[in-house]
């Protein structure tokens, strides 16, 4: 397909209500660039202060976000001795579990858009010592909530390691706040 067929090419509610696909693709975009501050982070962390460095990149880049927190905590207690400010930052891999386990309820399970009732419908299942299933009607509130976690973590996280004290972009957006 060509650049010009693609760029007249909309799909409207397919695969799911044109709502919902931007609060999923909103809330992996914000995960992305979360989870690449906390490698960043984690790089600054372990003493690489260069931005360019691409050192953390290669160690990192093929780690899971678990291996990252038990990462990111174990050079905090490490350093805290030295920079008790860093005494924090159960309270931040909190916030990042927390914004996980919500990310999560929304990557790894199938969404299902039932057409007839015009409702968003989440199939989990989980095979943990037996098969679970359930399938639940959900709404897009749900998924902001999730991103809202997510912006949280990432605020979280700047504030422990750059004493950077930021408002979440959420809060901006509510409070009318011009730049984004």
């Amino acid at each position: 397909m060509k650049k010009h067929e693609l760029e007249k090419l909309e799909f409207g509610n397919w695969p799911l209500p044109e709502k919902a696909c931007t609060e999923i693709g909103r809330m992996h975009a914000l995960w992305n660039s979360m989870e690449n501050t906390l490698s960043l982070l984690i790089g600054k962390l372990a003493g690489y202060n260069d931005i360019k460095d691409m050192r953390p990149y290669i160690l990192l880049n093929h780690t899971t976000f678990q291996e990252k927190l038990d990462i990111f905590g174990s050079l905090c207690d490490f350093l805290k001795s030295d920079y008790p400010h860093l005494s924090k930052y159960p309270q931040v891999i909190s916030k990042l579990k927390t914004a996980q386990k919500q990310r999560n309820i929304f990557t790894h399970q199938t969404f299902i858009y039932n057409v007839e009732k015009d409702e968003l419908e989440l199939a989990t299942s989980s095979t943990r010592g037996k098969l679970k299933t359930n399938v639940r009607i959900i709404n897009v509130e749900e998924i902001k909530k999730a991103i809202i976690d997510i912006d949280e973590a990432n605020v979280a996280m700047y504030e422990l390691i750059l004493f950077r004290k930021l408002k979440p972009v959420w809060k901006k957006i509510i409070d009318g706040e011009k730049k984004v």
